[in-house]
C-alpha cells in the first residue's frame, strides 16, 4: 500500500500522509500523560507534541521514501531492460564453434543428431540469407554454351 500510496502522490505527500495522523497520536498520547499523571499540560507540552514528529519524523520518512521511491523507480527500469534484454536475446542467432558436417556429403549435424543441407542449418543458426548463383569454373562445367562474363563484360 505504501509502495502505491508514493507512486501515486509522490514522497512529500506521503510523508504528510503519514505524519499527520502520527501528530494526532502524539497529541493524544501527551494528553493523557497529563490527564493520568493529574498536572495540568501547559502550552509548551502541547507545541512540543505537535513539533516533535513533524521536525523529527517529517524529515527523516520524507528522506526514507525519497530513497524508497528511486528504488521503485529503477526496479521498474530494470524489469523493463530485462524485458528489453530477452528480446534481444531471442532475436539473435549466432554460429560459433566447430561445425559437424560430412566428408562426402557435405551434410551437417545439428544439436538432435539429424543431418541436413549446409545452407539450411546455417539459416536456422544465424541471420544470414542466400542468393544462389555459379562461379564461373561450374557454370562452363554444367552449362558449356554460356560463359561467364568478366569485368565490363557483357554476358553471352
Amino acid at each position: 500500500m505504501l509502495a502505491k500510496t508514493l507512486k501515486r502522490y509522490g514522497a512529500r505527500i506521503t510523508a504528510l500522509y503519514i505524519t499527520l495522523p502520527t501528530i494526532i497520536l502524539s497529541v493524544l498520547i501527551t494528553l493523557l500523560v497529563a490527564f493520568l499523571s493529574g498536572e495540568p499540560l501547559g502550552p509548551l507540552g502541547l507545541v512540543l507534541a505537535v513539533l516533535f514528529p513533524l521536525l523529527v519524523l517529517g524529515p527523516i520518512l520524507f528522506f526514507y521514501l525519497r530513497i524508497l521511491e528511486e528504488v521503485l523507480k529503477n526496479r521498474e527500469e530494470l524489469a523493463l531492460a530485462d524485458i528489453r534484454l530477452e528480446k534481444a536475446l531471442a532475436k539473435v542467432k549466432e554460429l560459433s564453434g566447430m561445425l559437424p558436417f560430412c566428408a562426402y556429403c557435405k551434410r551437417i549435424r545439428n544439436d538432435q543428431d539429424y543431418r541436413g543441407k549446409l545452407d539450411q542449418y546455417i539459416r536456422n543458426y544465424s541471420a544470414a540469407e542466400f542468393s544462389q548463383n555459379f562461379c564461373p569454373e561450374c557454370l562452363t562445367k554444367i552449362y558449356p554454351e554460356f560463359t561467364y562474363p568478366g569485368p565490363g563484360e557483357p554476358s553471352r
